[in-house]
């Protein structure tokens, strides 16, 4: 498909996604508020790396006991060392 032909064709250049494309698909799988804003959080960093962080402290902030926030500021704390 097109993918392919952009990949093919301009092997350099790096290819994003429309983000109101992709939620459109997203979607029909994944419907609720909470889904969407994890959507949006991950399209907007700009590493894996980050990502991890940002997703380790959603985590930490919404979880509902004492261990799995300590459990969860660990692993952030992890992140931190790399």
């Amino acid at each position: 498909g097109l993918d392919s032909t952009l990949q093919e064709e301009y092997p350099e250049v790096e290819h994003r996604f429309c983000l109101r494309h992709l939620y459109t698909n997203f979607k029909v799988h994944f419907k609720g508020e909470e889904y969407k804003e994890a959507l949006y959080r991950a399209a907007s960093v700009g590493s894996i790396k980050e990502w991890e962080k940002k997703e380790a402290l959603y985590r930490a902030a919404s979880v509902g006991s004492i261990k799995e926030w300590e459990k969860a500021m660990l692993h952030l704390k992890s992140l931190d060392k790399d």
